[in-house]
């Protein structure tokens, strides 16, 4: 005798997906709206793949980082070299070269980012120290709530934003190269807060790109994580700079309080 009952309480297949597999104790309701099982077996092995990447070029920055804190080397010279390593990126892909060499050379790339924020990261530590710990820490659990968002929606629900990202981006690049001659503050917290807005939607856009990439047979996780750390990197600047503006404002309106009044 058929018994629905029965068919719904049969144990899971074997072949249980990894990423659902994460939220096997957590109560039912709960695993059910984290379910990934819309994403295939193949593509969360390669959403594997492209987040272990990215945390190596993540690493790779830091170093960057730290080394010119460190050395004081010219930050200039990181970007000149940065872009450098990006041809031999763009080149490489062209002619064929290998997973690792295209990784490797973007592991330099993020390394030379890395530089190239030096000077920054150190002037918001004279503000305060923990500025850059704040900023790091913003922006991981930032980026982890839009990625989940993205991993968790319907597939290709947000791939509209595509278009709409570029569009803002484009204003943004014009309105910077205007303010090079205005030098206008209300523009520049535009460009700020606008662009923290603009590279979480990116997070979004670039996830669901990167599912459907992968569903159709793309298995190149190194640059699929390069996108993924352009917007994650994108994302730490601007909230570094927020961090070290409000940190200013408040010292100076600090000052004006404890300043003596005649």
């Amino acid at each position: 005798v058929f018994n629905p009952s029965s068919q719904k309480s049969s144990s899971p297949p074997q072949n249980m997906s990894s990423f659902s597999s994460i939220f096997s104790s957590v109560p039912q309701p709960t695993k059910a709206l984290l379910s990934f099982e819309h994403i295939s077996s193949k593509t969360q092995q390669h959403l594997k793949k492209t987040y272990t990447t990215l945390l190596l070029f993540a690493l790779a920055a830091t170093v960057g980082c730290l080394v010119q804190q460190y050395f004081h080397i010219q930050s200039f010279l990181g970007t000149v070299l940065g872009f450098v390593l990006l041809f031999v990126f763009i080149g490489g892909k062209f002619s064929g070269a290998s997973s690792e060499t295209q990784m490797w050379t973007l592991c330099g790339f993020t390394f030379c980012q890395g530089i190239s924020i030096g000077p920054l990261v150190e002037m918001t530590m004279h503000l305060d120290p923990m500025l850059p710990f704040y900023a790091l820490s913003s922006t991981a659990i930032l980026f982890g709530c839009f990625s989940l968002f993205a991993l968790l929606s319907k597939r290709r629900e947000y791939l509209y934003l595509g278009g709409i990202c570029s569009s803002v981006l484009g204003i943004f690049f014009w309105m910077s190269l205007l303010n090079m001659f205005f030098r206008s503050s209300a523009m520049a917290m535009v460009e700020l807060y606008g662009g923290l807005l603009l590279f979480s939607a990116y997070v979004v856009y670039d996830t669901q790109m990167i599912i459907e990439k992968a569903e159709l047979g793309s298995g190149d996780h190194v640059s699929h994580a390069f996108e993924l750390f352009l917007d994650a990197f994108s994302l730490f600047v601007r909230i570094l700079l927020i961090l070290a503006r409000n940190k200013q404002k408040k010292d100076e309106e600090g000052k004006k309080k404890r300043r003596p009044r005649y």
